[in-house]
């Protein structure tokens, strides 16, 4: 599957004394066939890309492709794009 990533922005607690960004402008994209591992820092922001990936998140500005389908809140996309792309949780308690 190809996903595709435009200038991807997230930012937990926005507009909080406790406001993190943990995604600033991140653009990629894989090509189908292909293996990509994403690697950095606790707290780089990691996870937070992943979940973007299979739709827990949703981009706050930016995009998410799957298989050229755009990932939203309010996309009729996004269960098909759950069903592909696989997520094993940091803490799965």
């Amino acid at each position: 599957m190809s996903i595709v990533v435009k200038e991807l922005y997230h930012t937990y607690n926005l507009g909080l004394p406790t406001e993190v960004t943990a995604l600033s402008g991140v653009s990629m994209s894989t090509e189908r066939g292909e293996i990509v591992s994403v690697v950095g820092l606790m707290g780089s922001g990691k996870s937070t890309l992943a979940q973007h990936l299979n739709g827990l998140l949703f981009a706050q500005k930016g995009s998410v492709s799957v298989d050229n389908c755009e990932i939203t809140a309010k996309s009729v996309f996004t269960n098909e794009v759950r069903r592909k792309v696989g997520y094993v949780f940091q803490y799965p308690e």
